[in-house]
C-alpha cells in the first residue's frame, strides 16, 4: 500500500484545531466537522455498525456526544477525518480519528467507523494507515494506542495490518477477553482507561507493539472504545 500524501491544505474545525487533508491510493481524508453530525447519525442507525455497542436509544444525547467529540478541543493535528473515495469525493464512507484516549488521554488512540456496505474493501486499513503515518511523521508521536471489542475480529484484522498486532499475538485478544473485570484497567504503554470492555495494543514508532489487558464493562452513556467503532 502506498503511503499517504499530506496535502498543503489544512482546515480549521469549529473548535479551532488545524487538520490536514490527506490522500491515499484510493481515498480522501478531510476534517470531519459539526456539519457532518447527521452523516454520522445515519451511519450509526445501522444495527450492523452498532453490533458491539448496542442500539442508540437517545438520539439527542448521541448528537450531543458526537458534537463534543468532534469539537474537541484537540491539539493541532489531532481530531476526526471523514473518509471518501477519490472516485466519489462527495460520498461519506465513515470516519477515522486520532485523539486523546477516550477523549481524555494522556495516550493518543487511533479509531475508525465505516458504513457497513463498504466493509471488506480495505478502506478502514487504508485510512487508519494514513492517520497512523500522520501521527508519527507530523504529530511526532512515539506511540499510538488502539482498543477494540474482543469479539470484533474484523477490527482486530485492521489493527494487525497497521502494525498494532503481529503474528501469534492474535491469541492475546482471546486471553484479554477472559480476564475478570477490575475497577480500572492498565493498558500497554502505561495508560489508564477507566471504562469500556476492550482489548487493545500499542503501535510504536519503531514498529514494536504491546498488547493491553482487558477493561471492565463500561457505562453505555459514555463513548465506546474508538477502534471498535468499525
Amino acid at each position: 500500500m502506498l503511503p499517504a500524501t499530506v496535502t498543503e491544505k489544512t482546515q480549521e474545525t469549529k473548535a479551532g484545531t488545524m487538520l490536514p487533508t490527506m490522500t491515499t491510493t484510493r481515498l480522501i481524508l478531510e476534517p470531519l466537522t459539526l456539519d457532518d453530525i447527521e452523516l454520522c447519525a445515519t451511519m450509526d442507525a445501522d444495527p450492523q455498525v452498532r453490533r458491539y455497542f448496542g442500539p442508540i436509544t437517545d438520539w439527542d444525547a448521541y448528537r450531543e456526544r458526537t458534537r463534543s467529540f468532534i469539537a474537541g478541543p484537540y491539539a493541532d493535528g489531532l481530531g476526526f477525518w471523514k473518509i471518501a473515495e477519490k472516485a466519489a469525493p462527495g460520498t461519506f464512507l465513515g470516519w477515522v480519528l486520532l485523539i486523546p484516549l477516550a477523549g481524555e488521554g494522556p495516550g493518543i488512540e487511533i479509531g475508525y467507523r465505516l458504513r457497513s456496505e463498504v466493509w471488506g474493501r480495505g478502506i478502514a486499513t487504508e485510512a487508519a494507515a494514513a492517520v497512523r503515518d500522520h501521527g508519527f511523521a507530523t504529530c511526532g508521536l512515539d506511540e499510538i494506542i488502539a482498543v477494540t471489542h474482543p469479539d470484533n475480529a474484523g477490527s482486530q484484522r485492521v489493527l494487525e495490518k497497521i502494525g498494532v498486532l503481529r503474528g501469534n499475538h492474535r491469541g492475546l485478544w482471546r486471553n484479554a477477553a477472559a480476564v475478570s473485570p477490575r475497577p480500572r484497567g492498565l493498558a500497554a504503554g502505561g495508560v489508564i482507561r477507566p471504562r469500556g470492555l476492550a482489548a487493545g495494543g500499542v503501535i510504536r514508532r519503531q514498529g514494536t507493539c504491546g498488547i493491553s489487558d482487558s477493561f471492565p464493562a463500561g457505562d453505555r452513556s459514555r463513548p465506546a472504545p474508538a477502534a471498535g467503532w468499525r
